[in-house]
């Protein structure tokens, strides 16, 4: 509940994470449903989507805001994207 209250009122995680740790799995698992199945973390597919799209318009706007370069912001969105693409979803 804590790291979803967080998440709510910081949410520029894809802004900020550090990609090359866990951090981003670790704060999605807590905001998403989530199913061990024999030691290996399903993540609910709608609640894994919500919080990409949310966390992705946040820092689309933290990159207009500060006007930083679009290149570092499709840069950033691509290294997001293969973050997450190993994770297992339903």
């Amino acid at each position: 509940m804590f790291v979803g209250t967080l998440d709510w009122k910081f949410p520029y995680w894809h802004y900020l994470a550090d990609l090359a740790s866990d951090t981003l799995y670790v704060v999605a698992a807590c905001v998403c449903a989530i199913e061990d199945r024999e030691g290996v973390i399903i993540f609910n597919k709608d609640d894994l989507l919500n919080f990409g799209i949310r966390q992705s318009e946040n820092m689309i706007e933290l990159f207009r805001e500060w006007n930083l370069p679009e290149e570092q912001e499709a840069a950033r969105n691509e290294q997001i994207i293969n973050y997450f693409s190993g994770v297992p979803v339903q």
